[in-house]
């Protein structure tokens, strides 16, 4: 049966978001399947796994296929947890997705015609099921503007307001007035959470010949401070609370 889904996907430099799923934006290839009890996607006769190790940052995520691979990704996990999708069904996905509003106007296009790719069905596993998929459109919005129009009927009685996206690697910024976007005051700053990360790691190699992953960071600031000595907690701390985002 023809099914029809929109699925809207978030290409961060950090993690992939879809409206159910977050996960890391990594991904490894290998030419043999994986071992059991590990998630994988199955394509063109490539198995790809997800990872926990970033790809390092690209303005242009059109570079490679990698990001075309998460979107895969993202595409697969919404699709497992939908009740309404079927062993043999026909999907069709109109799939939204965001640029940085100052890169918008320079990559929109592009990012649209590769992410559609050629329009043809599309043949992959995953968690041992099988789906066949054709994206039938793809649309880029600004990413500060979704956020935005969720509170459109209260921020249009403003004159201006500012949306910010602090991002992975880009912190964003757009202008709206009256609740209408002015693209003309917009850009993406990179001065993202990855470069928080940068800066405590290298301290932490410095002061303390201590090698802490971002995960660890996360554990610190989010309050799980039993691991690590108190030193390295009150530094973490430290740098976090003098961050400039």
């Amino acid at each position: 049966m023809i099914k029809r889904i929109r699925i809207a996907i978030d290409h961060g430099n950090r993690n992939i978001k879809t409206v159910h799923t977050v996960f890391t934006t990594g991904i490894s290839e290998s030419d043999i399947s994986p071992g059991r009890r590990i998630d994988y996607l199955e394509y063109n006769g490539k198995f790809y796994v997800p990872s926990n190790r970033r790809i390092p940052y690209q303005r242009d995520k059109t570079a490679d296929q990698r990001f075309f691979l998460l979107t895969l990704l993202g595409i697969a996990k919404e699709l497992e947890l939908n009740p309404n999708i079927e062993k043999g069904d026909l999907i069709q996905v109109q799939m939204p997705i965001g640029l940085p509003p100052k890169h918008f106007a320079e990559l929109y296009d592009k990012y649209e015609t590769f992410f559609w790719g050629t329009g043809e069905m599309l043949q992959f596993n995953y968690k041992q099921k099988e789906y066949h998929v054709t994206i039938t459109d793809v649309m880029a919005f600004p990413q500060d503007y979704a956020a935005i129009m969720l509170q459109h009927r209260e921020i249009r009685s403003y004159p201006k307001v500012v949306g910010v996206d602090i991002g992975g690697f880009t912190t964003d910024y757009l202008m709206f007035r009256s609740g209408i976007e002015d693209m003309e005051i917009c850009d993406s700053m990179e001065t993202g959470i990855i470069s928080l990360y940068n800066r405590i790691t290298a301290r932490m190699r410095a002061n303390y010949d201590v090698l802490l992953e971002e995960a660890d960071i996360d554990s610190i600031i989010q309050g799980k401070k039993g691991f690590y000595e108190e030193k390295v907690v009150r530094a973490v701390l430290q740098e976090a609370n003098q961050c400039d985002l």
